[in-house]
This record gives structure tokens, C-alpha cells and sequence, in this order.
């Protein structure tokens, strides 16, 4: 499995998210449109990412879901024909939850920076570090955490789709 380090926080503004990537002197490698069906398993999270007008991918992984920076191991595989993996899956495995988000990607040398705009859940940033040095990921982590003015009470341990399981539960226990 493939490894990298991450953190997911909320943020109060992708504009100066965007900001603060072009003061590191980075700009936009790409703007995707996803939607991530997960799918119920009994440890770590398989989803089926579809990515618009770029195909789709498998991926499972699993992470803690601490609140600071965590590693993270995973694979991905790429789905020639998701229609029929996702109507395979689903019945078999039954769907979890779907995210469906707008992501700008900056690369930082070895790190990969998304802004997300989350249907139904708002505006997030997550760093993702591929690195196999453990003291040079978290030295990048360090730096991107202050180049983002990334606070300690925006940090989220868990995924997206904890995220929308924890506001459904929510506005259930609400009605």
C-alpha cells in the first residue's frame, strides 16, 4: 500500500486559501469536479471516486481519524466502466454515502494541496503529503499548516462522508 501524511480542516474562505497558495508561488495544476461513492465495509473506506470528464478510480484506504496530521495507507486502481462496478458494489456492499465536490489542486513539491467546496457541507483544504521520510513530510506538513494559517480548531479527524453521516444524524435528531 502507498502511504502519505494528511490533515483536512475547514476553512472560512477558499479565496484566501487560493491566496495563500499563490504567496508560496504556486498556481491552480487543476480544477476537478468529484463525486465519491463510498461504500459500506467493515474496516478502512473503499470508495468509488468518479472524476468529471477524466474517468473514475477505485480507492481503499485506511487512517486514524485524529484531528492533526495522520498517515494514511491506500490503494487506487483505475475503473474502466464505473457504471457497472458501482451497480455491482452497491449491491453487494450497499452505499455508505456519496460527496460530491468541487476541488482546486496546487502542488507543493511532494505535497498535493486541495480546496474543496463540499456539496452540502461547505469549504475545506486538506494537505496530502506522498513521503516516505516521515521527518520531511511533517517538516512540509509544518510549513504548509503556517503558509494556510491553518487553526487547530478547524482540523478534522474524520472523512467527507463522516461529515454529512454526523449532519444527517443531526438534522434527524432535530425533527
Amino acid at each position: 500500500m502507498a502511504t502519505n501524511l494528511e490533515l483536512k480542516c475547514g476553512t472560512e474562505s477558499l479565496a484566501k486559501a487560493h491566496q495563500a497558495a499563490r504567496s508560496l508561488g504556486l498556481s491552480c495544476a487543476e480544477t476537478l469536479d468529484q463525486t465519491d461513492i463510498y461504500f459500506v465495509v467493515s474496516r478502512g473506506r473503499l470508495k468509488l471516486r468518479r472524476i468529471e470528464g477524466r474517468g473514475a478510480e477505485l480507492i481503499y484506504y485506511e487512517r486514524e481519524d485524529d484531528r492533526a496530521a495522520r498517515w494514511s495507507r491506500y490503494t487506487r486502481m483505475a475503473v474502466p466502466d464505473p457504471d457497472v462496478l458501482q451497480g455491482q458494489l452497491a449491491q453487494a456492499l450497499g452505499i455508505r454515502g456519496i460527496v460530491r465536490k468541487n476541488r482546486s489542486v496546487y502542488l507543493f513539491g511532494s505535497a498535493r494541496i486541495h480546496l474543496d467546496r463540499v456539496e452540502g457541507l461547505g469549504e475545506f483544504l486538506e494537505f496530502e503529503i506522498v513521503e516516505t521520510d516521515e521527518k520531511t513530510a511533517s517538516e512540509v506538513m509544518e510549513k504548509l499548516k503556517a503558509a494556510f494559517s491553518v487553526s487547530q480548531t478547524a482540523l478534522i479527524g474524520g472523512s467527507y462522508v463522516d461529515l454529512l453521516d454526523a449532519r444527517d444524524k443531526a438534522s434527524a435528531n432535530c425533527t
